[in-house]
């Protein structure tokens, strides 16, 4: 999601996430271990789901703005890592309080279970998004 909305911009990294989820929708074995279908979406983790093309272009915001994309390697770090942490907000956001509403749980205890255990490997997700764009990795062909 991140390299998604880095490399994509807001309006493609929102349609590409649109085009998965409408993938798992119809059948297609896209999701967390193969699964598919309307079920995982309106499961415990389907407001994870659902967040993705929001998160993807949010992310997308933050490092193009709405004009032209830029080269992902003129990015700065830290607007890189802002980017980062306003995506992942969005997908820790609408996926706890889904996961509230289909547990029927607090928010806070969702947050407890599906958010804060998680936080850790999100900041190693950042890292080696900011470390794959500063790379050799992407190159404009």
């Amino acid at each position: 999601m991140f390299l998604a909305g880095v490399v994509l911009g807001p309006l493609w990294a929102g349609v590409s996430f649109t085009l998965y989820l409408l993938a798992g929708l119809v059948g297609l074995p896209v999701f967390a271990g193969g699964a598919s279908g309307l079920g995982v979406v309106l499961g415990p983790t389907g407001g994870f789901l659902v967040s993705f093309p929001l998160a993807a272009a949010a992310t997308g915001l933050v490092v193009h703005g709405v004009s032209d994309l830029r080269a992902p390697a003129d990015v700065s770090v830290p607007r890189l890592v802002t980017a980062m942490v306003v995506g992942s907000a969005v997908i820790y956001a609408v996926g706890a309080l889904g996961f509230s509403v289909n547990q029927g749980v607090g928010v806070v205890s969702a947050v407890a279970t599906v958010v804060l255990p998680f936080l850790p490997v999100a900041s190693l997700k950042v890292a080696a998004t900011v470390a794959v764009v500063r790379s050799d990795a992407l190159v404009a062909r």
